[in-house]
């Protein structure tokens, strides 16, 4: 008698809190791992934000995208059944870490709205003659 289904994997399914629900969402996009795959999520999650903020870090930009991530987690209990808000709503934490790190890389990389901030002093270039010398 042959078994019906014998060569077909098992199905995968991750368990997913508020803070990872998205980062598994982003995952699943690309494909969804096999049965005993190790979950690459968990690294998304801890990976992802910050190389947002390497990329976009900028005090100005990061701190609106932290401010929208401050405003969606402290106003989803009276948003949470909007439908319009399902979906912003599942990516408020992702929203939130790549603002701070956006915001974190903007003080390292001493930008603010794509103009220089002066926190000590004029920085390693100065200007003699028209040309720039170290």
């Amino acid at each position: 008698e042959e078994i019906p289904f014998k060569n077909l994997n098992p199905p995968t399914h991750f368990l997913t809190n508020e803070v990872t629900d998205g980062f598994q969402e982003i995952v699943n996009t690309y494909g969804i791992p096999s049965y005993g795959e190790a979950n690459p999520a968990i690294f998304a999650t801890v990976s992802f934000p910050f190389l947002f903020g390497v990329m976009f870090g900028d005090v100005g930009h990061g701190g609106i995208v932290l401010v929208a991530g401050v405003a969606l987690c402290a106003m989803e209990p009276m948003i949470r059944h909007k439908e319009e808000f399902e979906q912003v709503l599942r990516m408020r934490y992702m929203i939130l870490l790549m603002g701070f790190f956006a915001t974190y890389m903007g003080f390292i990389y001493n930008d603010f709205m794509s103009l220089p901030l002066e926190f000590f002093g004029k920085g390693c270039y100065i200007m003699k003659n028209e040309t720039f010398v170290q």
